[in-house]
């Protein structure tokens, strides 16, 4: 359950960041940076209670697939921002943190 809800949170975060900027509105302009790391964390953090013993794995891959696509964005309209490539890392290490410490506290009950 936890991998088809960050399957279905990814695909919608991917969607967000090709539509192009007029489409999001405000809501991009106010709120951006912290959806990057919101959505980052959130994803991170099911993915790795799900597989635990691949967060590393899991960490290259987020953080690669993040930095491609402020590489693509240009392509439909849109900057690329390496304030919303930080706010990315800084979801991803939060959702990693709790995720590992949710699981370390599971396994010593």
């Amino acid at each position: 359950m936890a991998v088809s809800a960050a399957a279905l949170l990814a695909l919608l975060f991917g969607i967000g960041a090709f539509l192009p900027g007029e489409i999001l509105g405000e809501l991009v302009s106010v709120a951006g940076r912290r959806l990057h790391a919101v959505g980052f964390g959130l994803v991170s953090f099911l993915i790795v209670v799900a597989f635990p013993a691949r967060w590393r794995l899991f960490s290259a891959v987020a953080l690669a697939a993040g930095g491609l696509v402020e590489l693509l964005q240009p392509l439909v309209g849109r900057g690329a921002q390496w304030t919303d490539f930080t706010a990315n890392a800084v979801g991803l290490v939060v959702g990693v943190s709790a995720a590992l410490l949710v699981r370390q506290a599971l396994k010593s009950r």
